[in-house]
């Protein structure tokens, strides 16, 4: 059997200015909203704030670590003394080289 047909649309207002009073004030309510009241009605939030300066209960936000910083030492790989296809020198490897 083929499905029901739709129900007919509601019969125009009684009034011929256009529409209900209350769909305009909510309509103007809308643009009259800050753009951060807006934003927190259509995600559903209770109000922005920020967590700089206080503690949170979570233990991967307070993770923290330390970065020291460790002086380099440059090593020579091409254009020295015997080649640069050899192990590299004793005071950067720790090992003694066997020079011929």
């Amino acid at each position: 059997p083929p499905p029901p047909p739709p129900p007919p649309p509601p019969p125009p207002s009684s009034s011929s200015k256009g529409g209900s009073h209350a769909a305009d004030v909510a309509e103007h309510d809308d643009e009259d909203e800050d753009p951060e009241a807006a934003m927190m009605r259509l995600m559903g939030f209770s109000g922005f704030n920020t967590t700089q300066g206080k503690h949170v209960d979570d233990e991967h936000a307070n993770a923290s670590c330390v970065q020291k910083k460790t002086k380099r030492q440059a090593r020579q790989y091409m254009n020295r003394k015997g080649g640069f296809n050899r192990p590299l020198p004793a005071e950067v490897t720790g090992q003694r080289q066997n020079m011929t």
